[in-house]
């Protein structure tokens, strides 16, 4: 086969009945109608008399000589021989025995191992320093492959290339296929992965040019952080209807205009009440009577007799603004799941560096957390990417 030119072994036997006992020299060559290999000679003693035969014994490597893919279906290899008997006669040979005639001429098959890549599959979204894991799946669709060959997974970034993963793979038979696996820290900014097999060259392949597998990505910190706050802080309304669809499943009991109710400001109040008396029905009396200029006292009958009893004091005034954390406390009323209040202070950071190691990353309709064991606890981001510790 082409693809095996690493150990080619030629055998001679002469038939002198003078005797043989110099050396023979064999001259092979890789040829075909539209390129030639350069040729290769070796000189060799003879291995042993048998029979009248003096044998030899030659061995090639080929390799370097040239790229066994390249060449043409009838591509073969030629050899002739040189040599002188104890007699001083040349060798000869009941065929031809020369370079333009060869001794020997055998035809290379087109049947070698064909190393591919046959998928890569790399987590979807990651941030800087987040671990990336790459799952590479390799495939041999040529013969068996007792050769060992290296699979390198590799970041590049600008002019430089850091080998982040390699496996070694000592063989892999016909029509199989292996999987790799490897993990990596994402760099931030603009990079390339690149997976190859075989990056050395070491195994000579019916089809080069499927051992190579190139993606750019782009990850950064402010990116990724923004993509997540966005999700949080899109709509108030919105995160409410999903507590509201959540919190049914639980409670079928909790209505939707009771959260719309709980969320609507407080009216503001101008009149004054007596203690235990209802404002409704004060305000019903006041609409059902005329109405004089302000700060005057009207009779609501002539018949009626005037209210004893001191002033009522004036209620205080509610404010109608509200911010968006009473807003969320009103929701939580409306639910029945009232925050905790008081207990431990509240454990703020910064931004994600700042967060104890080992835990992950949980997407929900409540929001973004970072969830780990009882040493990293549970923390919320927030709109301005700092995060919160969340008692349990």
């Amino acid at each position: 086969s082409r693809y095996h030119l690493d150990s080619i072994d030629v055998g001679v036997n002469i038939r002198e009945g003078q005797g043989w006992s110099d050396t023979l020299s064999m001259t092979c060559q890789i040829r075909s109608t539209n390129q030639s290999w350069t040729p290769q000679t070796l000189v060799r003693n003879s291995t042993t008399v048998f029979d009248g035969n003096t044998m030899f014994t030659f061995q090639y490597n080929m390799t370097s000589l040239g790229d066994p893919s390249t060449l043409p279906t009838q591509a073969s290899l030629a050899c002739w021989v040189v040599g002188y008997d104890d007699a001083g006669w040349a060798l000869v040979s009941s065929g031809g025995n020369t370079e333009l005639d060869p001794w020997m001429t055998v035809p290379l098959n087109n049947i070698g191992p064909d190393l591919s890549i046959e998928s890569v599959e790399v987590d979807a979204e990651v941030a800087p320093g987040e671990r990336v894991s790459v799952k590479v799946l390799v495939a041999n669709r040529g013969e068996s492959l007792q050769t060992p060959f290296n699979v390198s997974i590799e970041v590049i970034q600008g002019d430089r290339v850091e080998l982040v993963g390699k496996a070694q793979l000592s063989s892999i038979n016909l029509d199989t296929a292996t999987s790799i696996s490897r993990g990596f820290d994402a760099p931030e900014g603009s990079w390339s992965l690149r997976v190859t097999v075989d990056q050395e060259g070491t195994v000579w392949e019916v089809n080069e040019g499927n051992n190579e597998w190139v993606r750019s990505y782009t990850t950064s910190a402010a990116g990724f952080g923004g993509t997540v706050a966005a999700v949080g802080g899109t709509s108030l309304l919105v995160l409410i209807v999903a507590l509201v669809l959540r919190r049914r499943g639980a409670s079928p009991a909790v209505d939707e205009a009771e959260l719309k109710a709980s969320m609507a400001p407080e009216p503001l109040n101008t009149g004054s009440t007596e203690s235990g008396s209802n404002p409704a029905e004060d305000d019903a009396s006041l609409d059902s009577g005329p109405r004089g200029p302000p700060g005057g006292k009207v009779a609501l009958s002539s018949t009626a007799k005037p209210m004893r009893g001191p002033p009522r004091a004036p209620k205080e005034k509610t404010s109608i603004l509200l911010n968006t954390k009473e807003m969320a406390a009103q929701h939580f009323d409306a639910l029945g799941t009232s925050p905790t209040i008081g207990g431990d202070p509240a454990v703020n950071v910064e931004d994600y560096t700042q967060l104890p190691p080992g835990g992950a990353y949980d997407y929900s309709a409540e929001g973004t957390f970072y969830v780990g064991d009882e040493n990293v606890g549970r923390w919320r981001l927030n709109e301005d990417k700092s995060f919160t510790k969340i008692s349990d």
